[in-house]
């Protein structure tokens, strides 16, 4: 098959997303992680990073060298080799109110316009953190635990009264 001259390769990126835990307790930092790679042949221009968040549960506390958006934070990656990474980390805090049972996800999308007729599932990543009461080395809810401990040490009470 003769070789095409004069078509750019189509964009072939991947995109992976990670947060340093699966559960967290409200008010608890964690650190997620967004990496993009060019698999394909040629390199790809002007790719816009965009992580969305929201606000209501997660409050960022290092952007690292993203620019904070409406939507969350964003880069921009001015060129992107064949076979070349991009990766980027920030912190963000699960504020205090959000409840325990609550899914918290966060959602980095990549644009660019060699990536224009690429499936938006293609070219996005979705991490999530689940937000748990606290719970001490036992594994037990401490409320759960605190009760049990009130209630021995009530009935031990009754107990040394009753002899």
């Amino acid at each position: 098959m003769p070789a095409r001259t004069g078509v750019a390769a189509p964009a072939d990126l991947a995109i992976a997303k990670t947060m340093s835990a699966r559960e967290v307790a409200p008010g608890a930092s964690i650190t997620a992680t967004i990496v993009v790679l060019n698999r394909g042949e040629g390199s790809v221009a002007g790719i816009t990073v965009d992580e969305r968040l929201d606000p209501e549960q997660l409050r960022v506390l290092d952007a690292a060298d993203a620019r904070i958006v409406a939507s969350g934070l964003q880069w921009t990656i001015d060129e992107l080799p064949p076979g070349g990474r991009f990766v980027r980390r920030y912190r963000a805090e699960v504020l205090s109110q959000v409840p325990a049972g609550t899914q918290v996800a966060t959602t980095a999308v990549l644009s660019s316009d060699a990536l224009r007729d690429v499936p938006t599932t293609k070219r996005s990543a979705t991490a999530v953190v689940a937000v748990v009461a606290l719970m001490p080395k036992t594994g037990a809810d401490l409320r759960v635990v605190t009760l049990g401990v009130e209630l021995l040490g009530g009935f031990a009470l009754a107990f040394a009264l009753c002899r």
